[in-house]
């Protein structure tokens, strides 16, 4: 029986720490871009010739969401193409022969004060463009796609994922540890509502589901929602003991004068109710990761 795992976007943030924490690495298969390109599909049929697959995870997006913005409403764009051509050629190659894992994000929803967060599983993404980032919306109809594919498929929304070190890219609390270092950290929010996702707690997520082949749409985030000044506040206290040093801002005032109003959901997060019970997984709540990154020695960047 061929129990091989495809992994793209092995080399980012989140695909390089499944990679590392995944037990049984003989299973995976984790091409680089020229051996299995998302918008090549010769390329990608080339690899499969003869590397036979029973479950694919799609961690590969274009996720820079202030350049996604310089391309709304292009559709031959870079996000475009990555978010939403590259999953039709997905869906278009493998059909129903494996499972397929999506990675998705919770900025398919607007977290704005008509249809405010946080958001259950159920809830499908925006379809209106006009009310999301063009990031979010490229991510939301990947989403699409796959749901209305009549194949074996799970869909995970993660926000803002966080781990304790990565040389390549920053992440929600490593970029904040570094202005503190330097400085230069800034006031934060004290009115917009968030979670994270645990990267680690991700990895056991997808592991689960890959070994009971588990279909749906599920959230991974921390089980509680926070502002930024309550998270970095507690970051920088339990990291480096020091009390009373962010001072707070509105995210309502900063979104006024906002070249990109969209940006920054305002009542966002993720809930997570029904993956845990359905998973039997317990998510941390935003205090645990963060105690969690500390334990591993979470480093700035």
């Amino acid at each position: 029986m061929n129990d091989k795992v495809l992994i793209t976007g092995s080399d980012g943030m989140v695909g390089s720490r499944f990679v590392e924490l995944y037990p049984n690495k003989n299973e995976l298969l984790a091409p680089t871009i020229a051996e299995f390109d998302l918008l090549n599909p010769h390329s990608m049929e080339r690899y499969l010739k003869n590397n036979p697959v029973s479950s694919v995870i799609n961690f590969a997006a274009y996720t820079d969401v202030r350049e996604a913005e310089k391309d709304r409403g292009n559709e031959n764009g870079l996000c475009w193409n990555i978010n939403i051509k590259g999953i039709k050629n997905l869906v278009s190659l493998f059909g129903s022969k494996v499972h397929l894992v999506h990675i998705s994000t919770d900025m398919v929803f607007s977290g704005s004060k008509d249809d405010k967060g946080p958001y259950k599983e159920v809830r499908c993404p925006e379809r209106d463009p006009s009310k999301v980032t063009w990031y979010g919306y490229t991510k939301g109809e990947g989403e699409n796609i796959i749901r209305e594919a009549d194949i074996s498929s799970t869909i995970i929304r993660i926000i803002y994922p966080v781990r304790a070190k990565y040389d390549n890219k920053s992440d929600y609390l490593r970029k904040h540890l570094k202005l503190y270092n330097d400085d230069a950290l800034y006031p934060m929010f004290s009115d917009q509502k968030i979670s994270v996702t645990f990267i680690d707690e991700l990895c056991t997520t997808i592991g689960k589901i890959l070994s009971d082949k588990i279909r749906g749409v599920y959230h991974c985030s921390s089980s509680d929602t926070t502002t930024p000044y309550e998270l970095i506040s507690y970051l920088i206290e339990a990291k480096y003991g020091v009390k009373n040093t962010v001072k707070s801002a509105s995210i309502h005032e900063f979104l006024r004068t906002s070249d990109n109003p969209l940006r920054y959901p305002i009542f966002g997060g993720l809930k997570c109710g029904i993956s845990q019970k359905a998973l039997g997984i317990r998510y941390s709540t935003c205090k645990q990761i963060v105690n969690k990154l500390i334990g591993q020695n979470i480093s700035p960047r």
